[in-house]
């Protein structure tokens, strides 16, 4: 599954998107933190349905 993750770049107040493919949105909270530890996670991430 893929999972959509919002997040900030340090001090912006723009919010950047980014896909993460995990089997639960737990999962793809810990990969996103461990591979972008200098990006702040905005909320929870978001299932995305393939069309």
């Amino acid at each position: 599954m893929n999972w959509q993750i919002k997040y900030k770049l340090g001090q912006s107040s723009k919010y950047y998107y980014k896909v993460v493919e995990a089997i639960s949105q737990n999962e793809a909270h810990k990969i996103f933190d461990h591979s972008y530890p200098a990006l702040k996670r905005i909320g929870g991430a978001t299932l995305v349905r393939s069309s």
